[in-house]
């Protein structure tokens, strides 16, 4: 008599199709995972950037002669952990400009004063450069052309008051 084999059905050969199928929805999980990490860490870098800048232009109000080397290092400071900052502050021409005080007298009316103030427009610019964390933020890096880091710039227009060093208000 000549056996017969079945063919098998059931539980033994589903479970080696859903284990195939739990790997791959792991596989797809975890790329989504170090995705989202990568894109965290580059909403992180900006929010850093933003942060060094502003840094930088309290420094340079603070202390309008402050080197190129308090300003970077200032930065780098605020910048924390999100990258390498670097950091430079454009001075312009010191621009004096007049106004007048209305001020109250005693008898109910006002008196005008002219008056000037100088000022120094200046801009700020703070760029950090971070490396992806994981392969898949090198691969989108490499992708766009940045090399498979990221460079993330801020820039800040102000003005710094140096009426009093003028000699002239």
């Amino acid at each position: 008599m000549a056996s017969r084999r079945r063919a098998r059905r059931g539980p033994a050969r589903e479970g080696g199709q859903a284990l195939i199928e739990a790997v791959l929805f792991s596989l797809i999980v975890a790329m989504i995972s170090c995705c989202a990490l990568d894109l965290g860490l580059y909403v992180y870098a900006a929010s850093a950037a933003d942060s060094a800048c502003t840094e930088v232009v309290r420094a340079c109000q603070a202390d309008f002669s402050a080197s190129a080397s308090d300003l970077q290092q200032a930065a780098q400071k605020a910048a924390g952990s999100a990258g390498t900052a670097s950091a430079s502050v454009e001075r312009g021409a010191a621009q004096t400009t007049s106004y007048t005080h209305h001020l109250p007298d005693g008898d109910g009316g006002w008196t005008n004063r002219s008056s000037k103030v100088t000022e120094v427009p200046c801009k700020a610019t703070v760029t950090v450069t971070r490396e992806p964390l994981t392969v898949f933020g090198k691969a989108i890096g490499l992708i766009s052309g940045s090399g498979g880091s990221y460079t993330l710039t801020s820039a800040h227009s102000f003005t710094v008051d140096r009426t009093a060093e003028s000699g002239t208000w």
